[in-house]
């Protein structure tokens, strides 16, 4: 019986003989562009397949094309990621694969066109990978910066309307302002918040130019709107760690610029309306001290400054509470903002009676954006 499936095995070899390693690849790349197009996962998971035995056959014989077979197998790969919830162990096989593919490059001269962009996506999953690290989902890493410091090199090479040039800058500046939150620090700070302005003026420059009709107008905005939120968070971290009234200004411009371009349906204009809500908090609070200062002129302008913040966070927390009525209970986002609307109401009505410097509530912190691309 065994003899007679191994004759059947070898005829069915000699009529439908298994595609080439280029055969393979030509077909993943194909069913990738598919999925691109149609976004239909079961032409991803094709894609998958073919690319891995491609791969499989073309690292046994040194492939000349191997390098790209490993950024196409990555950004694959990637795409299954964010898919699937992001999970941090699906990270590992991505930066092997970048990491091989930049081992390979990163001798030539000159360097492959596509080499900025595996430089980018590197970087975006080391990453990823600190986040992950960060919130105990996997073990402690720290962001690679000399990584971060090649990256720095090509953004400011690449051409003035690169795609590739401002997501760069953004990534790296989100990448910084991140660290400096989460660890606390200022380290790079200031150079991160250089990094998303310059991302946001390119953005602003492309929209003109583009225009904001069609797909890629879509992009361009979700891009630009992208930048004010990350924008707004490096302002706020910087402000909580100096203390800067500007930066908290900044914060709340950038929040308000955002929440403007975000639809209802977006996930992320809730957590702006927090946001904002409570840098509007923060800036009343600056505004009651202000006013028991004894070198302040004006205590009533700072007064009607400051109830202005006071009635505006409260109607934006209200907001932000109406858009996650369907949020789970155990939602942090959703407690976070019960929470912050409660003390704005306790600060409404007392401001309503007679002015008061009695202590009140104030409201947890921010959660960090985690978002990286």
């Amino acid at each position: 019986m065994g003899f007679l499936k191994s004759i059947a095995r070898a005829i069915l070899q000699c009529l439908w003989p298994d595609d080439s390693p280029d055969e393979q690849y030509e077909k993943a790349e194909a069913a990738y562009q598919e999925y691109l197009s149609t976004k239909n996962r079961k032409y991803l998971n094709t894609a998958l397949q073919d690319y891995k035995s491609a791969h499989s056959a073309r690292i046994k014989d040194e492939h000349s094309e191997l390098a790209n077979t490993e950024v196409n197998y990555a950004a694959a790969l990637w795409a299954e990621y964010e898919l699937d919830g992001q999970p941090p162990e699906k990270l590992t096989r991505i930066i092997e694969l970048d990491e091989h593919a930049l081992g390979l490059w990163k001798a030539a001269s000159p360097k492959p066109v596509g080499y900025p962009v595996l430089l980018l996506n590197l970087f975006t999953a080391y990453f990823h990978s600190y986040l992950a690290a960060a919130h105990n989902q996997g073990p402690k890493v720290s962001l690679n910066l000399e990584l971060y410091d090649e990256l720095k090199q090509y953004s400011q090479q690449l051409d003035v309307s690169s795609d590739t040039r401002r997501k760069m800058l953004m990534m790296l500046g989100t990448a910084l302002s991140t660290r400096c939150d989460l660890d606390n620090t200022s380290d790079k700070l200031d150079e991160a918040i250089n990094h998303l302005e310059q991302a946001l003026k390119l953005s602003e420059t492309h929209v003109v130019t583009e225009g904001e009709d069609g797909e890629r107008g879509t992009e361009l905005a979700a891009f630009h709107t992208g930048c004010l939120l990350k924008l707004a968070t490096a302002y706020f971290v910087r402000y909580n760690l100096s203390n800067g009234s500007q930066d908290l200004d900044d914060a709340i411009r950038c929040n308000d610029s955002a929440r403007q371009a975000l639809p209802n349906d977006d996930p992320e204009r809730s957590l702006c309306l927090y946001n904002l809500a409570h840098q509007l908090f923060k800036r009343y609070e600056q505004a009651r001290e202000q006013i028991a200062s004894p070198v302040l002129l004006d205590t009533r302008l700072t007064a009607n400054r400051g109830m202005e913040d006071l009635k505006e966070a409260e109607r934006t927390a209200g907001e932000a509470q109406r858009l996650l009525e369907t949020a789970p209970p155990e939602s942090e986002l959703k407690q976070l903002v019960n929470e912050l609307l409660d003390v704005l109401k306790v600060h409404s009505a007392a401001s309503s009676r007679v002015p008061s410097r009695a202590p009140t509530p104030t409201p947890s912190p921010h959660p960090s954006d985690v978002r990286g691309s």
